[in-house]
């Protein structure tokens, strides 16, 4: 278990893996049926793309 300076040395860490993703966008997926997503209609086989970089920036989440 991390203590002290080892814990503040992986709290650095997981901050700047937060702020600077190796990618801006997650692995796509494929929607398997309609739904609707913030008043956004999305139809079956739709393929959809993350944006991790305004998640991981969007003060709602963190």
């Amino acid at each position: 278990r991390a203590t002290g300076k080892n814990a503040l040395l992986k709290a650095v860490i997981k901050e700047m893996l937060r702020l600077h993703l190796a990618g801006p966008l997650l692995v796509p997926y494929l929607s398997i049926a309609e739904c609707d997503i913030e008043g956004y209609t999305i139809p079956s086989g739709t393929r959809v793309f993350v944006n991790a970089w305004a998640l991981s920036r969007d003060p709602s989440f963190w």
